[in-house]
């Protein structure tokens, strides 16, 4: 059973000083093209409470989302990241991950990032899923 999915965290930076409108605007934009391009589970980040001073009953992490993908579709996950990093030379991603109990994090931040660098990741969390699988 190699259906269990890869659960991830991407945070959103931008350069210079961004406020947190801007970051969600950016958040909310990668996630509605995540959703559209078929990804189930594209959540923005939720904390218990908000921050001090704010009205509601909870609050945002501004420019991160919490991503699980079936492991089969890792590499179209990381080619979407890919295109809408690359779309706007103001931004960056930071993908983090757990395998075998080690967090991994991984930064698109420009056009120096290595495809085997993604590949490896990809392999790896691939990789833990079906031991998993095998397990149970």
């Amino acid at each position: 059973m190699d259906h269990l999915p890869v659960r991830l965290g991407v945070r959103i930076s931008l350069d210079g000083n961004p406020s947190d409108e801007e970051l969600d605007i950016a958040a909310r934009d990668l996630q509605s093209e995540l959703l559209d391009a078929g990804l189930e589970h594209a959540d923005l980040v939720q904390v218990a409470q908000p921050p001090p001073g704010s009205k509601g009953t909870t609050g945002s992490v501004f420019g991160d989302l919490a991503i699980a993908v079936l492991p089969t579709l890792l590499p179209k996950l990381i080619d979407l990241l890919r295109e809408w990093r690359g779309r706007s030379r103001d931004r960056s991603l930071k993908i983090r991950a757990e395998i075998d109990g080690k967090p991994v994090e991984l930064m698109l931040d420009g056009a120096d990032f290595s495809a085997d660098a993604i590949g490896a990741l990809v392999e790896r969390m691939q990789g833990r899923q079906n031991t998993r699988a095998t397990r149970n």
